[in-house]
């Protein structure tokens, strides 16, 4: 298949859950400029993740030599899913803690989704164009609105960091809670066992549902940060 049609088959999941976060930003929208730069920040930590990732994954490996489920846990918590969220919110604090756009409490979910958007897109492309077509829809259905989700749960705390400047518990769950959410996603898709496929799909419905209702909690609930 043509390398443009496949492209474009990667971003367009990514595009489309940028608009969808947008449009529920119904106080003040934020402007361009940061929102490309929110994207880049989370191209950026894709980058970071890859790096982080395989120096802590060098590090398993001579911890725990043998492959076990214990050894799978601690991949995709502690090495997958420490490193991509640590990665993201570190670009996303980058890109917007001090930005004087940042006044309501759903500006920190919109950038929180942006950047996980970056990060799914640079992500997703590299996925499409190695292994195809199949792919790419499979992706659009889970690995990156699942992106988008760990950004709606990083960017409800990073709304009280903001709003609570001298609480570091939100920075804590900022980058603990979506690791969590992370690491239960990718343990449960790489289960071999009766109904893994059941649980794995029990978990996405629950948690899609779960960060809707944020999105929408917050968006009628939206609070000016002075």
């Amino acid at each position: 298949m043509n390398e443009k049609v496949l492209v474009a088959l990667a971003l367009v999941p990514a595009i489309a859950l940028c608009i969808k976060i947008y449009r529920h930003d119904q106080i003040e929208k934020e402007p361009l400029g940061l929102l490309v730069k929110l994207l880049i920040a989370g191209v950026v930590s894709a980058i970071i993740a890859i790096i982080l990732e395989i120096i802590l994954e060098n590090l398993l490996n001579r911890l725990v030599v043998e492959e076990s489920l214990f050894k799978n846990f601690l991949l995709y918590f502690f090495v997958v899913g420490f490193s991509e969220e640590f990665a993201k919110y570190i670009m996303l604090k980058w890109a917007s803690y001090k930005s004087k756009d940042f006044n309501f409490t759903f500006d920190a979910i919109v950038y929180s989704v942006f950047v996980a958007m970056g990060f799914a897109a640079f992500e997703n492309v590299g996925y499409v164009l190695i292994y195809g077509f199949e792919t790419g829809i499979l992706r659009a259905i889970t690995a990156v609105p699942m992106h988008a989700v760990f950004g709606v749960f990083m960017g409800i705390y990073y709304a009280g960091s903001k709003l609570y400047q001298h609480n570091k518990r939100y920075k804590v769950l900022s980058v603990l809670v979506p690791m969590l959410i992370h690491g239960t996603y990718d343990f449960v898709a790489t289960l071999n066992m009766d109904y893994s496929m059941l649980i794995f799909i029990g978990f996405l419905i629950i948690i899609y549902v779960s960060a809707n209702s944020i999105i929408n909690k917050s968006s009628r609930n939206d609070r000016y940060i002075s």
